[in-house]
């Protein structure tokens, strides 16, 4: 069945409204300066060599090309068959809950909100598995059975609230049991739970359950969301603070005993919710590094573009319409080549970027810049020059990527164009130990997005790292000369002048190296393929 990739562009169609009446007004225009004359001698004369079929044919041939080319950014295609694919991979189920308590804001928003941010950015790196979702609160049912359909996934995730579930509470032991039978039981491994909690329970069977479930082969792992200090949070249907029976408020503490004592049981790691970067980082990195199997699964791989056979046609009307042109056009014929070669520039433009977006997710970031490189050098844009410096990061040509960060910055047209490149910039120059630079880019970042987290996180923590070696450096650089003023009241030679200049600068180096490996731990650049 035809179908396009990018429907969006079938709306440049109603293009051709405007360029129907253009030809209707040239007609007019036409027929009005020959009334003006008024001899039609006279006009016949000055118009023996006007054809009315010839340039209504090639109106005709100029209104068809217009129309394919639209249809050709559209790409049109149809379906190359199914084909089983197989790919190395687990499958993972998402132990999600919703109970009231995680509308608690010690985790800003709320805890609901960074897990639902923590799995959306996990699906991303999880191509090769296969995704469940449980949501539970005082019972739990099986949202999103086990699919590689990972758009579904994400759609689920985000429609996750306390109101899909009446009964109220923390099950925990029941989620895992509704997560278990997910699974194809008759597979002892591969199996792997994700519980996202504030570890809440009003149960005790949690940890028999987990013993029972790794005993079967499954892991489990959990990540923790809220403080042990605890938050108030609102009930949902009355929208005032959560009171308890005897009215006094209620509190919501992040039982961390629990969810660690279940990753212990369940073979598996608890993690404390901190920021969004290292949390996905962290999880990625172990869940990816499980046993995994063959997984087989009958997808659409291919689909047969058509957009370079309309696109063929076109050009072939566009040049019948040229040779029908006499000589004395000839620079209306420059007009319309130069007009064609801009509207097929955008289509090499999208395939380079998105051949690029393809080697960069495989992570063959060499090939990735040279797709990225050659999309800037044939159609200069925003998109091709901040994936560009995305690339050239990776690769750790830094100079070279601050470089493209600033040509995209240069073309960006949104502010959140121009504060993802800044927050970028401050994640290279805080990795590179460039703290001043770091701190500048940081500040940019929020002032065009004052509601970026991690901006604000990372920006506290370079503010914290330089007054911490404004302090520090004092220390190193006086205690050296007290231990000289002691020793030697007199004066030095040079030879041992230079030894102590040698020993502060390599005492200078150690800690830029101990601050750069800190800074590396918790900042990361923002992959966003455009």
């Amino acid at each position: 069945m035809l179908s396009f990739q990018h429907p969006q562009f079938l709306w440049l169609l109603l293009l051709l409204l405007p360029a129907f009446a253009l030809y209707r007004y040239a007609l007019w225009k036409k027929k009005k300066t020959a009334q003006k004359i008024g001899d039609p001698l006279l006009v016949k004369e000055l118009t023996q060599s006007y054809l009315p079929k010839r340039y209504l044919l090639q109106f005709m041939l100029q209104f068809f090309a217009l129309a394919l080319v639209i249809i050709a950014i559209a790409n049109p295609r149809v379906p190359g068959g199914r084909k089983i694919v197989e790919r190395g991979g687990i499958d993972l189920i998402f132990a999600l809950d919703v109970s009231t308590s995680m509308l608690a804001d010690d985790v800003a928003p709320t805890r609901l909100d960074r897990a639902r941010q923590v799995m959306n950015r996990l699906v991303d790196k999880f191509d090769n598995h296969r995704i469940g979702i449980v949501v539970f609160a005082g019972t739990s049912f099986l949202q999103m059975p086990l699919t590689s359909d990972h758009s579904a996934a994400r759609m689920y995730i985000n429609s996750a609230t306390p109101g899909m579930i009446t009964t109220q509470g923390t099950a925990i032991a029941d989620a895992l049991k509704r997560s278990s039978l997910a699974f194809d039981q008759n597979e002892t491994k591969y199996k792997n739970i994700l519980l996202i909690s504030d570890g809440e329970n009003h149960e005790e069977a949690a940890l028999d359950v987990t013993e029972e479930l790794a005993g079967s082969g499954v892991i489990i792992h959990t990540l923790g969301i809220g403080s042990p200090e605890g938050a108030v949070f609102k009930d949902p249907q009355t929208g005032e603070i959560k009171k308890d029976n005897s009215g006094a408020v209620v509190v919501s503490r992040l039982n961390e005993r629990l969810l660690r004592n279940i990753a212990t049981t369940g073979n598996g790691v608890y993690h404390l919710y901190d920021n969004a970067e290292s949390t996905v980082s962290k999880l990625s990195e172990v869940i990816n590094s499980a046993e995994s199997r063959m997984i087989a699964d009958e997808v659409d791989i291919i689909y047969n573009s058509l957009f370079s056979y309309v696109l063929m046609i076109a050009i072939c009307l566009l040049f019948i319409e040229v040779m029908i042109i006499d000589k004395k056009r000839i620079k209306v014929v420059k007009i319309k080549k130069a007009i064609t070669i801009f509207l097929l520039m955008p289509l090499q433009l999208f395939a380079q970027v998105n051949e690029g977006n393809k080697e960069y997710q495989a992570g063959n970031f060499d090939a990735a810049i040279e797709h990225f490189t050659a999309a800037t050098v044939n159609h200069p844009s925003f998109v091709a020059h901040y994936n560009l410096a995305n690339a050239l990061y990776k690769k750790k040509q830094i100079e070279a990527s601050l470089k493209s960060y600033q040509t995209a910055l240069s073309l960006a047209e949104s502010t959140k164009e121009k504060a993802a490149i800044w927050y970028n910039r401050g994640v290279i120059y805080q990795n590179e130990n460039r703290l001043d630079e770091c701190i500048d880019a940081y500040k940019q970042a929020l002032r065009l997005d004052p509601d970026d987290f991690e901006a604000r996180h990372n920006l506290q923590k370079a503010l914290r790292e330089k007054k911490k070696r404004e302090e520090e450096q004092p220390k190193q650089q006086n205690k050296p000369q007290d231990i000289q003023q002691k020793q030697q009241p007199s004066r030095i030679t040079k030879k041992e002048a230079e030894e102590k200049l040698r020993a502060l600068q390599q005492q200078e180096r150690n800690l830029q190296d101990k601050v750069r490996k800190e800074s590396q731990q918790n900042a990361n650049i923002r992959d966003k393929d455009w």
